[in-house]
Formats: C-alpha cells, structure tokens, sequence
C-alpha cells in the first residue's frame, strides 16, 4: 500500500511538471511566434518600401528618357531652322547682288540716253526744230525714268522692313512700248526718230499691281 502510494505521489510529481514544462514552451511558442509575425510584417513593410522606391526610380527614369527625347527633337528642330535660315540669307546675299548688277544696267539705261540725246542737240545746226523738240522730250522721259529706278532702289532698300502697300493703277502699254523703241533705237543710231515703226500697236490700257514701301 505505501509502494503505490509512493508511486502515485512521484506520478503526480511527474505530470505536474510536464505541464508546467508545457505550459513554459506554449508560452515560449507563442512569443516566438508574435517575434516571427513582426519580423514578417516589418519585412513585407520593406519589400512595399523598396517596391515604391523602385516604381519612383522608374517614373524619373521614364520622364528622363521623355526629356531626353524632346531635347533631341528641339535640337533638331534649331539645327533646321538654323540651316534656312542660312540658306536664306545666302540666298538674300545673292539676289542683292544680281539685283545691283541689274540694277547697275537699268540705271545705264537711261544715263546712256540722256547722255546720246544731249549729244545730238550739242550739235544742233544738222536737225530741224521738231527733232529737237524730240530730243529734249526724250531726254526728259529718261531723266524721269531714271528718277523712277533711284526711287524703286531706295523703296527696296527697305524691303525688310515687310511694310508693303499694293495698289491698282493704270498703265498705256503703247506709250511704254513707244518709249523703249525710241530710246534704244535712237541711242544706238543716233539718228532722230519719229517712231513710225513703234506706232503698229494700236492703244492700250491695261492695270498693273504697283507695290509702294513705305517706311
């Protein structure tokens, strides 16, 4: 009898302390467990971290590439323009100076007459008095002519200035054509002129477009 209550007594013993060792590891689990929780959840917090610092990166890289690209575009888009507006100014630089050595002939023109004319009214005694009336209305026709070309070389000089004012006026297309037959005609023979040849084309009136520049 005392054997089994010996061996009751070191039973309960034993199962006491196996609970309470299985209580201590419960708790033990439990805590290791809650350690474990946090850790993961700090660490997925991270993982969200990185992955938002990673998507920003992606962003300014992308807007980098998108700026990139425009510079690129806008670099050529100057490079182009830089290259008209070369060619045009080359351009420019050589219609100036076709247009001075035209005009350089245009004013001879007229000089070469009124220096002809005059030549033949210095010798006066070989024409009769309509012939040198001639003379002098030529001389004066070129000399208005020429006073034409200086105004229209110093209304172009201000061509760039983009002030252009059009208009409508008439213009005798049988007097322009009678004048430019007299003038080359009596310049080169130096002989009077009546204009007989010139007088085929009967009278015409005809509108032109005439550009003033204004300053």
């Amino acid at each position: 009898m005392v054997t089994l209550a010996f061996i009751w007594f070191i039973y309960r013993l034993r199962t006491q302390n196996l609970l309470i060792k299985q209580k201590k590891l419960k708790s033990l689990v439990n805590l290791q467990t809650t350690n474990l929780t946090e850790a993961n959840t700090l660490l997925q917090r991270r993982q969200e971290k990185i992955l938002h610092q990673n998507q920003e990166i992606q962003a300014k890289n992308t807007e980098l590439q998108h700026h990139r690209e425009n510079l690129e575009k806008l670099i050529e888009q100057r490079t182009s323009e830089l290259e008209k507006a070369l060619k045009k100014a080359e351009e420019s630089d050589r219609l100036k100076s076709a247009f001075l050595a035209n005009m350089s002939h245009e004013i001879r023109t007229p000089m070469n007459a009124i220096l002809g004319f005059s030549d033949l009214l210095a010798s006066a005694d070989e024409f009769q008095q309509d012939e040198k009336e001639l003379f002098v209305t030529q001389i004066q026709t070129n000399g208005e002519m020429l006073l034409k070309l200086l105004n229209d070389l110093i209304d172009i000089s201000k061509i760039e200035s983009q002030n252009i004012q059009i208009s409508s006026t008439k213009c005798d297309l049988r007097r322009v054509l009678t004048q430019l037959f007299e003038t080359h005609h009596q310049t080169n023979q130096q002989q009077p002129c009546h204009s007989n040849e010139a007088r085929y084309c009967a009278k015409c009136t005809i509108y032109i477009l005439y550009r003033r520049f204004t300053a």
